[in-house]
């Protein structure tokens, strides 16, 4: 590479959402001791005999079903007399751009909550319907998923492929009769946006507890809602055909447990 063209007033970020396209190269010129040495080392094979400006090197390979950049990405471990290259398949942090008047929705369903894929992999299968054609989604597992869950999609209408899952809305249809109970929060996943949950549905015979995961979504932290703690109570709407299909709503929390809910 001879000529370098600076690109001034960008941030990483923005840099990579306007240049950043598939079978794209990018190098990356690190001042870790280990980038260092791996520019040094490469004065042999420099035109001009001076160290590389660059000591990592990925290809962008388009986007991810999230929205996010897809990273083809490689590292090198030596382990004894062993020399392994890994492969790694890595997102770029970027969210997903759509104009806002080609911005539309449209009402993803769990079809399969646990698929195998390739090489020890598992997601999940969500279908929904743009024009009455159907299309499928395939999101990162999360464990307790119930078949007929929903959430929102949100979709580029000029280019479909771009869409975005946002499990932090899951829904209930406006034909699917729900009632309410409180729940209560177990777990709190701080560095993942998840939280577990459990909640009691009275049936004639016995109470039933159940417990639930649910996504805050991405770029949504548990920092941001100092109210998740372990132990606190909110409101819970459940699906009366099926009770382990619910939804806890962050914002509605319940101080007196003993509360009589209503819908």
């Amino acid at each position: 590479m001879n000529n370098l063209i600076n690109i001034p007033h960008l941030t990483n970020q923005q840099f990579i959402q306007q240049y950043a396209k598939p079978d794209c190269i990018g190098l990356v010129g690190g001042t870790h001791f280990i980038d260092e040495s791996i520019k040094k080392a490469q004065k042999k094979i420099t035109t001009n005999g001076q160290q590389s400006l660059w000591s990592h090197a990925f290809i962008f390979s388009g986007l991810r079903q999230d929205g996010h950049i897809w990273l083809n990405d490689t590292y090198i471990f030596i382990y004894k007399i062993i020399l392994m290259t890994v492969f790694l398949f890595q997102s770029c942090d970027t969210p997903l751009k759509i104009p806002q008047e080609r911005r539309r929705t449209a009402i993803a369903t769990v079809e399969d909550p646990h698929i195998y894929g390739n090489h020890g992999s598992s997601y999940a299968l969500y279908v929904y319907y743009i024009r009455h054609e159907r299309y499928e989604y395939k999101a990162p597992l999360i464990y307790g998923l119930v078949v007929g869950d929903k959430c929102l999609l949100e979709y580029d209408s000029l280019y479909l492929n771009k869409k975005h899952l946002m499990r932090e809305n899951p829904i209930f249809l406006a034909n699917e009769k729900t009632k309410f109970t409180t729940g209560t929060l177990i777990r709190v996943h701080k560095n993942y946006e998840l939280i577990n949950y459990i909640y009691k549905i009275h049936t004639a015979n016995k109470d039933v507890e159940y417990e639930r995961v649910q996504d805050l979504g991405l770029g949504n932290p548990i920092k941001n809602h100092p109210q998740l703690v372990n132990g606190a109570t909110f409101l819970v709407e459940y699906w009366e055909k099926n009770p382990q299909r619910a939804i806890l709503y962050i914002d509605k929390p319940i101080k007196d447990s003993t509360a009589t809910i209503q819908k």
